[in-house]
């Protein structure tokens, strides 16, 4: 995601439900795709409000405005029959496989990364925020615009994140200073669902003047210096004991400070756009600070008390699962958001953490190394039966694809009709 999300996401609202029984990618039942089957994640009233959702943001970011005719002239180049959805994962899948290969080499966050694995980085981190500025104008460009699609984007995003803060930690060798490597990459996490806070307590979804666009390219930079000085680089002492990574967290934590005051202020203050100064589901604005903080409170806790050390021995797979737990809770405010419902405070991704604290209350003595690899599983495997159920209900209730879209081929004769053309016919 990044600022001026109006030019280039915009509203994605569409069309028909569809009341045929459907069957889940899992091959679960999803019910009948109207909110009414005993399975269904969304109630049909969530449904009827995602349905009239309306997309509304501001942005007056540096760079936008600089890169708009680079992403307008590659829109018009994609071909009208790849769906915009396209775009997003392959930007997700993209990022995560980027980060992943500088993690190989550095898994605990010490290790020398060699060049070419971070200018790898650096090219695959352009290319996600690449994708993610056009797939709202290919969606407009091939008239496919949905709720979903708006969904599915910031849901990538949630996840990304948590990769692209590892990624700069990863080239950075953060791993030398713990304390601060995990204050980077929750914050992170943290920043991104304060936009989304935000937006479920103001209808809007705001951008500033340095934002995600300019983080990104930041993080951009951040990999071509590590490839072109060694990611050594970043350990070296500038001034006393401060290094250069040191210089960049810094430099970077008035930013963030100062959009995590912007939601503190609108829950302080109480305005919302709801009733007495609610969220836009007419809930506490208070409210979505819970579920985050059974987010991260007990990844932290565990962190810090852990008695075999497991975030010092392992922190690439401890950041890793504490940021995907965060970025399920990121997604269910999403959805809440979009639907105009309220936000439950437990979730099934946090039975990962609480056997992990149980384990060191109790004094069990199991492995934490191999409850954190349980907890890293359980967590993919539920938020992707999550997300996919989500996104098979809404698309059964809409009757549209996940990833085909159907697009115009307009004759060249001119007078003549255009066909109407499906694509790819996977449905997710």
């Amino acid at each position: 995601m990044s600022g001026g999300e109006e030019e280039r996401r915009g509203n994605r609202l569409t069309s028909t439900h569809n009341n045929e029984a459907r069957v889940g990618p899992s091959g679960t039942r999803t019910g009948t795709g109207t909110g009414t089957g005993t399975d269904d994640i969304l109630s049909h009233v969530q449904l009827l409000n995602l349905k009239s959702h309306k997309y509304n943001s501001t942005s007056c970011s540096l760079l936008d405005p600089i890169f708009q005719p680079f992403w307008n002239w590659l829109t018009d180049r994609l071909p009208l029959w790849l769906a915009p959805n396209l775009l997003t994962v392959f930007g997700l899948g993209i990022n995560i496989v980027t980060a992943l290969i500088l993690l190989v080499y550095t898994p605990d966050l010490r290790q020398p990364v060699p060049p070419w694995a971070c200018y790898l980085n650096a090219l695959g981190l352009f290319t996600y925020q690449t994708l993610d500025a056009i797939d709202g104008k290919q969606a407009r460009r091939t008239k496919s615009s949905s709720p979903l699609g708006e969904l599915f984007d910031h849901g990538c995003d949630s996840c990304s994140t948590v990769f692209l803060t590892l990624s700069v930690a990863a080239a950075c060798q953060f791993g030398f200073n713990p304390g601060l490597t995990l204050f980077h990459c929750v914050l992170g996490s943290l920043l991104f669902y304060c936009v989304h806070w935000r937006t479920y307590m103001t209808g809007t979804l705001s951008f500033g003047l340095v934002d995600v666009t300019e983080a990104e390219l930041t993080m951009v930079l951040v990999q071509l210096v590590s490839g072109l000085f060694g990611t050594g680089f970043w350990t070296e002492n500038v001034i006393y004991s401060l290094s250069w990574g040191h210089i960049l967290i810094l430099t970077s934590v008035p930013f963030e400070l100062y959009s995590i005051g912007k939601t503190l202020g609108i829950v302080v203050g109480k305005y919302g756009v709801g009733k007495n100064g609610s969220t836009v589901a007419g809930t506490s604005v208070i409210s979505p600070a819970i579920p985050i903080f059974l987010a991260f409170a007990p990844m932290v806790w565990i962190a810090v008390k852990s008695p075999q050390g497991v975030y010092h021995s392992h922190p690439a797979l401890f950041i890793v699962t504490t940021g995907l737990i965060a970025s399920k809770v990121t997604d269910r405010l999403i959805i809440a958001h979009m639907t105009k419902s309220d936000m439950k405070f437990l979730d099934r991704a946090l039975i990962g953490p609480g056997l992990m604290l149980l384990n060191i209350f109790l004094g069990l003595g199991m492995s934490e190394v191999m409850l954190l690899w349980g907890s890293l599983l359980w967590t993919i495997f539920d938020t992707y039966q999550f997300c996919s159920r989500v996104c098979q209900e809404i698309c059964n209730f809409l009757n549209i694809k996940l990833f085909s879209i159907d697009y115009i081929v307009s004759s060249s004769g001119g007078g003549s009709s255009a066909a109407r053309v499906g694509s790819l016919r996977k449905k997710n």
